[in-house]
């Protein structure tokens, strides 16, 4: 009987040293120069297909004058430009979702790189959550002007930026994650805050949102007018701080000794972090904890931290998955922040499990 249970023992370490085994050589090829290649092309290839498919895609059913059913899947070009309500209603979503792919992924590795924690994103710091109540604040006050969410985003998130600063100075040895904690209580506060909103002014805000995320966006170009602009600004900036943020990323105290100001460097970063959740937010409903779980991925699959890799692969990935999202919510009311949320289980037990 002993016999037996020591062959079964040796019978299943072996198929455990063999999916070891199996991972280390497909971690080994991922990592290669050109299967990092393909895959990249390959989510390019994804993320324009769904742009498309998201401007064309429509099933629909008609019967002919002999009453036999005729089923169509795609829009014609002339339906979909038409005039200017219908450019406004087939090009606005899937535009305004490459946006949020070059600014919130961005964001998220630049903020994690000067908090030092990989949690940290503009979802789990707070940025979008008060990003949100300055959109319903705009909803109960005037719908008309979406410029209100500027100015009360700014407002709002000068209190979080503030609250992390003083955080992250803090001397001790579980400093990283008090923001994080910090955030989620924002975001449990705010929530909270919804949901009276949702009862009392269901006119303003359906209680499915508070769930689900998805704000009661209407299609405007003013406001992808307004928040373009700053969306390329800060991403700009991210791109010339790239350099000082690669540093940073290697050592802190290597950055410091070369001179780099890096409690100026976290200024910049959380105040353009600030930026972009508000303008992402203003044009279309946030998917939460894309800053967090994309860099993650990037990092995770190709073992590379480079601030320009990290940001060029994740806006690739980010604009694939916003594009299969929106494709699943036009035509299967999938709500995105689901299959974000079924991602980022994941991903977040990875992180805790190689930081636990």
């Amino acid at each position: 009987m002993q016999i037996k249970q020591v062959n079964i023992n040796k019978k299943d370490l072996s198929i455990y040293k063999k999916l070891i085994e199996a991972k280390k050589f497909v971690s080994t090829q991922i990592r290669r120069p050109y299967m990092i290649t393909i895959i990249v092309l390959t989510f390019i290839i994804l993320a324009v297909g769904m742009f498309f498919m998201n401007v064309f895609y429509e099933k629909s059913t008609y019967f002919d004058a002999n009453y036999n059913t005729h089923v169509t899947y795609f829009r014609t070009w002339a339906k979909v430009v038409a005039d200017d309500k219908s450019i406004l209603l087939y090009w606005y979503p899937p535009i305004v979702k490459l946006f949020v792919a070059i600014s919130m992924p961005v964001a998220g590795y630049a903020i994690q790189i000067t908090t030092q924690n990989r949690l940290s994103s503009p979802s789990t710091l707070g940025y979008i959550p008060v990003s949100i109540l300055a959109y319903v604040a705009m909803l109960m006050i005037d719908q008309g002007k979406s410029w209100l969410v500027y100015v009360f985003g700014f407002i709002f998130s000068s209190f979080i930026i503030l609250v992390n600063y003083i955080l992250q100075r803090q001397k001790s040895s579980n400093r990283s994650f008090k923001p994080v904690l910090i955030g989620f209580a924002i975001s449990a506060t705010i929530t909270a805050v919804g949901l009276v909103i949702a009862v009392s002014r269901p006119n303003i805000l359906n209680r499915v949102t508070i769930w689900t995320g998805e704000l009661p966006n209407v299609y405007e170009w003013l406001k992808l007018y307004i928040s373009m602009p700053l969306i390329l600004i800060c991403l700009f900036a991210f791109l010339v701080l790239s350099p000082k943020l690669k540093i940073m990323q290697r050592d802190f105290a290597l950055a410091k000794s070369l001179g780099i100001k890096v409690n100026l460097i976290f200024w910049v970063v959380t105040v353009l972090t600030a930026i972009v959740t508000i303008a992402t937010v203003n044009i279309t409903s946030p998917m939460i904890l894309l800053g967090l779980i994309i860099p993650n991925i990037v990092r995770a699959t190709f073992n590379k931290h480079e601030p320009l890799f990290v940001f060029f692969v994740s806006i690739v990935f980010s604009l694939a998955l916003l594009e299969v999202s929106l494709f699943l919510s036009l035509n299967y009311r999938f709500g995105p922040n689901f299959l974000m949320a079924i991602v980022s289980a994941f991903v977040l037990i990875f992180i805790m499990r190689k930081h636990g």
